[in-house]
């Protein structure tokens, strides 16, 4: 019998190299896509910003009605005019003796020395609690002991120890925010990935470089997190202890203007707090995405 013939298999067809053209196609498929998430971005950043302006507006025609049809007597509810002439009045003349960029300026002051000193002692403190269990040991349950106390209710000795003036609210300001900066370091650093820091070991890391190039850039967003925090509750209790002992600030002017029945200068006032809060926080989220340009890419 003849031999069956095995039929020749074709030979494997060797891979083409790309084409220039197709190399091109290739490396600006990434680039389209990163100008198109922008795009996205930027259109919704627009589209929040138009939502929230419009609310605002509709939010100030509503009080404007609600003022000029008298449905509540200027009395007890002063007008948006009424507010703007306040607002130009004590621009010029000031609040008893005291002009309204030295009220806000005395706010502002206070505010931001108690944070900023709470950070300095805060953040180092925290990071050595989350790095070293003795120094947790050792101080978290201070720290944990300070954080839940109403910062009011120890003012009163603030005041018996510092005085009326502003050493007393920068201590109270120091003591709301120390405890909240302190444990989001520290959380911030026991948050850190364990693959990360095995990987930097098992590549020869020493402890000062593992430590500066893979657990405080970890740890930096739950710290500036926790900032954010504390930037906000130094804020609202700058306030309230100017209520109690102060002869300056916006929460002073607020007081003393309540006192009077000037609900136009309340209300003013009112409305400058809230706006400086607004800069702020607006300044802290700045320095959060400019430290933190990584965050949500992980």
């Amino acid at each position: 019998m003849p031999a069956l013939v095995q039929p020749a298999r074709p030979s494997p067809r060797p891979h083409a190299m790309p084409s220039l053209i197709e190399q091109d196609h290739a490396a600006a498929a990434p680039a389209k896509q990163r100008r198109a998430v922008r795009a996205r971005r930027a259109m919704a950043q627009r589209e929040g910003m138009a939502i929230g302006i419009g609310s605002v507006v509709l939010f100030l025609l509503l009080w404007w009605a609600v003022t000029a049809s008298g449905l509540v007597r200027s009395d007890l509810l002063a007008g948006p005019g009424a507010v703007l002439r306040a607002f130009v009045r004590l621009s010029e003349q000031g609040y008893r003796g005291t002009s309204l960029a030295q009220d806000a300026g005395a706010t502002v002051g206070r505010c931001l020395a108690g944070f900023i000193l709470a950070v300095l002692l805060g953040v180092p403190l925290g990071l050595l609690m989350g790095t070293s269990r003795i120094a947790a040991a050792a101080f978290n349950w201070i720290v944990q002991l300070i954080r839940p106390l109403p910062p009011l209710s120890y003012m009163v000795l603030l005041i018996l120890w510092f005085g009326t003036n502003n050493g007393s609210k920068v201590a109270l300001l120091f003591l709301t925010a120390f405890p909240i900066v302190a444990s989001a370091a520290m959380a911030g650093v026991r948050g850190v990935a364990l693959q990360r820091v095995l990987a930097a070991r098992s590549l020869g890391a020493s402890p000062a470089q593992l430590f500066a190039f893979v657990i405080f850039p970890s740890a930096l967003p739950m710290i500036l997190t926790g900032m954010s925090i504390t930037l906000a509750a130094a804020f609202s209790t700058v306030v309230a202890a100017e209520l109690l002992a102060a002869n300056d600030g916006l929460g002073w002017l607020v007081l003393s203007a309540g006192r009077f029945l000037q609900n136009d200068v309340v209300l003013m006032g009112l409305i400058l707090l809230g706006l400086i809060g607004l800069v702020l926080a607006a300044l802290l989220r700045g320095l959060d995405r400019r430290l933190v340009h990584w965050r949500g890419r992980e």
